[in-house]
């Protein structure tokens, strides 16, 4: 009986892990996107200029 509790919580805990990891990994993509924009935007310059 404690075997099945054990393994629920373990359960719910690694699903409110990856939820969260999502949620980050959802505002980390948006925020590197626009940053990786501004990146490949500047090495473009640069490449133009050589």
């Amino acid at each position: 009986m404690s075997t099945i509790l054990s393994i629920k919580s373990l359960i719910h805990s690694v699903y409110t892990l990856a939820i969260t990891l999502i949620l980050l990994d959802h505002e980390w993509l948006s925020y590197s996107s626009k940053f990786s924009q501004k990146k490949d935007s500047e090495s473009l310059e640069l490449i133009e200029k050589r």
